[in-house]
């Protein structure tokens, strides 16, 4: 895929995350409703005792929280006995206050470098069945022993699984994590596709045995993520030597290994389509719970095709050209500085002999890790932002507004006029938001991401009505009218343009009210008369006969009408809701 702008996918990405833009954009609105927080966006919770144990070396919290946003978290409140931080999702070795710590530990300097944990042998085997194969067929999981449960490090593992089910795990379809109480179970396991009438079992918060069709109809679990499992004829099982039931991934577990209070040691499960993503998420999970001092055990698992040993921490190998790098950074550092910033940053790094290179063993819980960009990434937070200099611009200029910033401007000014709130929304978006809940298939040229950290941005977005109308979804709880527009980009064909959209959204919302909306916007940029005109248009997002494009000096340049209730009823909005989209490179000078 090729972005706009000319510049990778990674520059784009390194860019955006140096510069701050990603945090600060949900911040930037003016008035109200205000915004709700973006999408997927991990908020952990921790408690200032728990942490600053977890960091040890007698550093105080106020040491802790006065650095720990240069890592790249944002601290969102504040509380008597703990705080909420927001990180990013691509960074889920830091969704727990476990991986926090072991961050701070090595950014503060107290322990730089690469973080170790023993892997102890396997006594323990999981035998993977081929009946399962071609319904769930990855499977990466580990046993921790001497674990000591307390009422925090029990919040941290289940808030933990949650986040990670939602962001990596693509709301557990991608990546479903099981964690078991083994002090019942006797080894070796199956993983195995079962007949999901032929398989009973008391699943967790259940009270009777239950057979897998009928969890799928009746149990909480069962009714949410039994989309996961359509069409399918066999359900992936763990069970141990004796039958006992461990996991109906990625439903529920049974009731056999629920964890309690007194539970020691875990059998950890990580199941899924992606090899990558469910050996990362159980190397996260692994290494968390050997920061409350677990013990980290292996299991041997038998495939059809061979047998392996896992988990394997060792670290991934790489050897960077520093003057492939520094450039990304904009820092003039030497080898020995970058390989310092690299170790504040948690990573074995060694300058090579030629003095040009650095060799790197990334973690094996960093799954962010993909690029030289983010190697270039980690030396400047590990540099430290704080550190790097001003300069003044060597060229003095007076500039002036781009033909595509005045039209922007103009369309700004005259929606800003008419009481309409400004939004500014992420570029990236979904199939779902942007055609399911629209009503509309999907065109050709839509812009893909490759391999998408979330399922709510795989796409460039095509259109800013859909934006909008989730933006009113999530604000239901504020007072109507409510008046929203965005000016900005959309990516067509693999070329951006400029589009400015509204909605309105009140018990009076019509289509008169929408067709005066346009025809004051398109005089306020200087269209009207017989330049300017509509005709109806049958569109299935929005009510029949109450729809029409705009047409302005014979160029169909945009489209308006009453929102259909069904497209209403899919984004959670129940007032009628009028929407206005128009192409402003159609409109300028």
């Amino acid at each position: 895929m090729s972005p706009p702008l000319g510049r990778s996918l990674e520059q784009v990405r390194c860019i955006l995350r140096l510069s701050g833009w990603l945090p600060d954009l949900r911040k930037r609105h003016i008035g109200p409703p205000a915004f709700s927080r973006p999408r997927d966006m991990p908020v952990i919770n921790m408690g200032y005792r728990d942490l600053e144990e977890l960091v040890g070396h007698d550093v105080s919290i106020d040491d802790v929280l006065a650095r720990i946003e240069q890592i790249g978290a944002v601290v969102e409140r504040r509380e008597e006995d703990s705080f909420d931080l927001e990180v990013f999702p691509d960074r889920p070795d830091l969704f727990s206050v476990e991986g926090i710590a072991r961050a701070m530990r090595a950014f503060m300097g107290l322990q730089p470098g690469l973080a170790t944990y023993e892997v102890a042998p396997p006594q323990v085997e999981l035998r993977v069945d081929p009946s399962v194969l071609p319904v769930r067929p990855v499977i990466a999981c580990a046993v921790v022993r001497n674990i000591i449960f307390d009422d925090d490090s029990i919040a941290s593992l289940m808030d933990f699984q949650e986040k990670l089910h939602l962001t990596v795990g693509r709301k557990r379809r991608k990546v479903s994590i099981g964690v078991h109480d083994m002090r019942y179970l006797v080894s070796p396991y199956t993983y195995k596709g079962a007949d999901p009438k032929a398989t009973r079992f008391v699943p967790l918060q259940g009270d009777r045995e239950m057979d897998m069709d009928e969890i799928l109809a009746e149990h909480p679990k069962g009714v949410d993520y039994a989309w996961i499992l359509e069409g399918m004829d066999r359900y992936p099982l763990i069970v141990d030597a004796e039958d006992q039931v461990l996991s109906f991934p990625p439903i529920i577990n049974g009731t056999v290994t629920q964890v309690r209070e007194d539970t020691s040691d875990l059998f950890l499960d990580v199941t899924g389509l992606d090899e990558a993503a469910c050996r990362y998420s159980l190397h996260i999970l692994a290494t968390m719970l050997a920061e409350r001092g677990g013990r980290i055990e292996a299991v041997r698992v038998v495939h059809p095709d061979g047998e392996v040993e896992m988990p394997d921490l060792s670290p991934t190998r790489r050897r960077v050209r520093l003057e492939d790098i520094l450039p990304w950074t904009g820092l003039e550092l030497t080898a020995q500085e970058a390989e310092g910033a690299l170790r504040t940053m948690g990573f074995e790094a060694s300058v090579s002999d030629d003095g040009e290179h650095l060799d790197i063993g990334v973690p094996a819980w960093r799954m962010d890790i993909l690029h030289d960009v983010d190697i270039a990434e980690d030396v400047t937070i590990g540099f430290g932002y704080e550190r790097v200099e001003g300069l003044m611009p060597r060229v003095h200029t007076i500039g002036h507004d781009l033909p595509d910033e005045d039209i922007l401007r103009r369309a700004r000014y005259a929606l800003l006029g008419r009481g309409y709130t400004e939004v500014m929304n992420f570029v990236l978006s979904s199939e779902d938001e942007q055609y399911g809940r629209m009503g509309l298939p999907e065109p050709e040229g839509v812009t893909h991401i490759v391999n998408p950290i979330t399922e709510h941005y795989t796409i460039l977005r095509t259109h800013l009505v859909p934006d909008l109308l989730a933006f009113l979804g999530r604000n239901t709880h504020h007072d109507y009218p409510q008046m929203a527009y965005e000016a900005g980009p959309v990516i067509v064909d693999g070329h951006n343009r400029l589009r400015a959209a509204a909605v309105s959204c009140h018990a009076k919302a019509g289509f008169t009210a929408a067709k005066s909306l346009v025809e004051g916007v398109l005089r306020d940029l200087g269209w009207t008369g017989d330049a300017v005109s509509v005709e109806a248009v049958e569109v299935p997002s929005y009510i029949p006969g109450r729809c029409a494009r705009v047409i302005v000096d014979g160029k169909e340049t945009g489209l308006f009408g009453e929102v259909h209730p069904e497209v209403l009823e899919r984004f959670g909005i129940a007032q009628p809701t009028i929407a206005v989209e128009l192409d402003l490179e159609l409109l300028g000078p």
